[in-house]
C-alpha cells in the first residue's frame, strides 16, 4: 500500500490538518517523530483531539480522514472549542472503504471565528488498522496540546478533553476556504 496525500478536490480550498501551520505543524510534528501516516489500531471509543489556531474567519465544507485497512465501524470527526464545547460533527459515518481518504459529503458549511479550536476523531471500534495515523510518544504529542477521552463515540456534546495517553494521532482534517480578513 503506498501512501497519498489528504484529499484536496478543489483548487480553491484550503486545508487544516495535523501537520498544518494552524495545527501541530510539520516543524513540531518531526519533534514526536511524526513521519509517514500508516494504519494504526484504534482503540474503540477513544477521541483524540487536536489543537489548533486560525486568525481569520474559515469556512468548513468537508471533512477528511484516512481509512486503514481494516474494514467495518464507524467514524465521527468533529470542531470543538478549547473549553469543549462541540462547535459541530459529522455524525456517525460508516467506514467501508479501506486504504483510502474519505472526504465527507452532504455536510451543512460551518464558519469558524478566529480563535483556538480542536479537531477530534473517534471511531467505534478498534478493528486491526482502522485509520492511517501515527503512533508518538503520547507524552510529546500532549506537550503539544494533544488531548483524548474515552467512552466518545459519537462525539459528545461537551467533551471532557485530557492530555493524551494513548500513543494514537489520526490523519484527519478539515478542507474549507478562509476569508482575509
Amino acid at each position: 500500500m503506498s501512501y497519498s496525500p489528504a484529499p484536496i478536490l478543489r483548487p480553491d480550498f484550503g486545508q487544516i490538518n495535523v501537520l498544518s501551520p494552524e495545527a501541530l505543524d510539520i516543524r513540531a510534528a518531526r519533534n514526536v517523530s511524526l513521519g509517514t501516516p500508516a494504519a494504526i489500531t484504534w482503540v474503540a471509543n477513544l477521541a483524540v483531539f487536536v489543537p489548533f489556531s486560525i486568525s481569520s474567519p474559515f469556512t468548513v465544507l468537508e471533512v477528511w480522514w484516512y481509512n486503514g485497512s481494516g474494514a467495518g465501524g464507524n467514524i465521527d470527526v468533529g470542531v470543538y472549542d478549547p473549553t469543549g464545547a462541540k462547535i459541530f460533527t459529522l455524525g456517525t459515518t460508516a467506514k467501508s472503504t479501506v486504504s483510502v481518504p474519505v472526504t465527507s459529503s452532504g455536510m451543512t458549511d460551518v464558519v469558524l471565528a478566529p480563535g483556538d479550536y480542536y479537531m477530534a476523531f473517534a471511531t467505534d471500534n478498534n478493528t486491526a488498522t482502522n485509520a492511517f495515523g501515527w503512533a508518538p510518544a503520547a507524552p510529546l504529542a500532549a506537550g503539544l496540546g494533544c488531548g483524548q477521552m474515552s467512552t466518545a463515540f459519537v462525539l459528545p456534546t461537551n467533551a471532557t478533553i485530557v492530555p493524551l495517553t494513548n500513543a494514537l494521532l489520526p490523519h484527519f482534517g478539515l478542507n474549507g476556504s478562509s476569508v482575509a480578513p
